[in-house]
Order: C-alpha cells, then sequence, then structure tokens
C-alpha cells in the first residue's frame, strides 16, 4: 500500500483506548479505462480536494492505493479511510447537504466503479504510536 494522508487527527488520547468518533473504511475499485496510474493520481490529486470541501470536514482522511495484491483473488485498487468526530458528524455530512454529496457522488463517478466496492463502519483502537 501506498498511504496518503490529506487530513489527520491530533490524537491526544492514550494508547488502548477506542479513538473518539467512528471511522468508514470502503474497498475502491478503478474504472476499467483508467490505468492504475491515472486513478491514483486523479484521487490524490482531484478528488481529495472535493473530499476536503464538505461543509462537516472528514477529521481524518486516508487513502491507500494497493502497490502489490497479496493474493490473486484481491483486485481491489485501493481502501478509503474516513474518520469523524462523531457518528453524528458522519451522518449529517450527507444528509444535512445533499448538493455536496451530490457533488462528491458524480466526482467519484469519473474515477471509480462503485458496484463493487464495500464500506463498513468501524472503530478504531490505536495500540502504540509505531
Amino acid at each position: 500500500m501506498e498511504e496518503n494522508l490529506p487530513a489527520a487527527y491530533e490524537r491526544n488520547w492514550p494508547d488502548g483506548t477506542q479513538s473518539p468518533g467512528v471511522r468508514l473504511v470502503s474497498s475502491v475499485y478503478r474504472l476499467a479505462q483508467h490505468s492504475r496510474e491515472e486513478f491514483s493520481r486523479y484521487w490524490r490529486n482531484e478528488h481529495a480536494a472535493v473530499a476536503l470541501s464538505y461543509t462537516i470536514p472528514v477529521w481524518h482522511y486516508s487513502q491507500n492505493v494497493v502497490v502489490e495484491a497479496l493474493s490473486p483473488d484481491a483486485n481491489e485498487d485501493g481502501f478509503a479511510v474516513l474518520h469523524f468526530r462523531s457518528a453524528e458528524d458522519m451522518q449529517a455530512r450527507w444528509a444535512n447537504y445533499p448538493d455536496e454529496a451530490k457533488r462528491g457522488a458524480e466526482d467519484a463517478a469519473r474515477f471509480l466503479d462503485g458496484s463493487r466496492a464495500w464500506t463498513a463502519s468501524m472503530v478504531e483502537t490505536v495500540w502504540g504510536q509505531g
């Protein structure tokens, strides 16, 4: 993986405790007409700017591009991790600002194959600063 971190929280809670908020982890698949390099460049530059422009900001945003698959069946091109300060912020980001949600979805459709993606809501616990 190659990680790009367009937004990073400042961690001020102790190791081994649940991080505040909630995160969404999504698999990312590029559209077939885009090379891996085109996909990565657009996601990191153009789409990151869109993702960071919402009224309710993402607290921590990590874009992880797959550079080498671990198995022949692993065909994701990347993983997006969006961490919000609260579940309420996460829901309100899209529900309360439908024009922003539409703009984000339209931009994602320029380079992502959303029909193959999955998303999971998770909590984070950090074990060490590594």
